[in-house]
């Protein structure tokens, strides 16, 4: 049991956080499985009707060319864990305010980001809970 104290104005916390019983440092972002059915059952789920991200690909394009691109996708998420490493590219956002009526700064940012990217992360996301 690890117990931290945290020092706020006038007064003091004390928080029992339990340590882990099994950890495992063994494990590594290669051991997480899924296959090319789970990125073409993704592609499926994508919504055409939303906006692209920096990359400017649409989900629509992504959907279309489903039963093409499934494959090289599931070797590039597959690449990308074996060796931790994500592309630039995919970090990449177009962020842009929109208006919100009722809110204090009136403007609410909004962040587009790459369409495969979100892709990747339901994928593993899916691989991760299952």
């Amino acid at each position: 049991m690890i117990t931290l104290f945290l020092y706020l104005p006038l007064r003091i916390l004390q928080i029992s956080i339990p340590t882990p019983v099994n950890l495992n440092l063994n494990c590594s972002l290669s051991d997480y499985c899924f296959s090319e059915q789970d990125v073409l059952r993704y592609i499926y789920k994508l919504r055409p009707d939303k906006a692209a991200g920096a990359d400017k690909i649409y989900p629509w394009f992504l959907f279309q060319l489903k039963d093409c691109i499934s494959y090289p996708l599931f070797l590039l998420f597959r690449k990308s864990l074996d060796e931790c490493v994500v592309p630039t590219d995919w970090k990449c956002a177009n962020i842009s305010p929109i208006y919100k009526k009722g809110s204090k700064n009136k403007n609410i940012p909004v962040s587009l980001t790459s369409q495969i990217c979100k892709l990747f992360e339901s994928v593993i996301r899916d691989s991760v809970v299952h």
